[in-house]
């Protein structure tokens, strides 16, 4: 498999985030680096070395096998949720939010593709667990039905039902 296809760089804030850009595979985890903004999937077939972290590729014969659909859905999931999951984590504790939103992961989430299915997602996660997901939204959907909201949970509000109106949840 030629990892020109496997792996692509995701802008942010001048720093790059490099992370396996499979459409099919059985992601098992999102791996950050500790130490810098590198990020791999590690899936479960063969190994290959992405720069200084070593994380693993779907074999070609799965690839043949699998309903890309339903694989890339699960496989948009699978990397968001884990996205979401280490940037909590990792920044749940700042004070400033543009430090949580210049967060390697809160930016890979806004390079993710298809932008609609990535709304969808963040407007879930904000349903089951509001969270400052407000500048992803308004950078995704080019719109802010919060804009004259006065507190944390009527943004919360207005963004669901903005949502609901609009299909990206129900």
């Amino acid at each position: 498999m030629d990892t020109q296809n496997v792996i692509r760089s995701l802008p942010s804030f001048g720093a790059n985030v490099t992370m396996s850009a499979l459409t099919l595979g059985d992601v098992s985890a999102i791996i950050p680096r500790d130490n810098d903004t590198r990020l791999a999937l590690a899936t479960t077939a063969t190994p290959f070395f992405l720069g200084e972290q070593s994380a693993s590729v779907v074999d070609e014969s799965a690839i043949a096998s699998a309903d890309c659909n339903a694989d890339a859905d699960l496989e948009l999931k699978t990397i968001f949720n884990g996205l979401a999951k280490n940037w909590r984590e990792a920044t749940g504790g700042y004070s400033l939010t543009m430090r949580r939103y210049a967060h390697a992961s809160y930016q890979s989430i806004l390079a993710l593709e298809p932008k609609r299915d990535v709304i969808s997602l963040i407007l879930r996660e904000l349903q089951q667990r509001p969270d400052r997901w407000f500048e992803a939204l308004k950078a995704l959907t080019k719109t802010n039905p919060a804009q004259d909201a006065k507190t944390f949970d009527e943004t919360v509000r207005r963004w669901i039902e903005w949502g609901q109106r609009e299909k990206y949840i129900s």
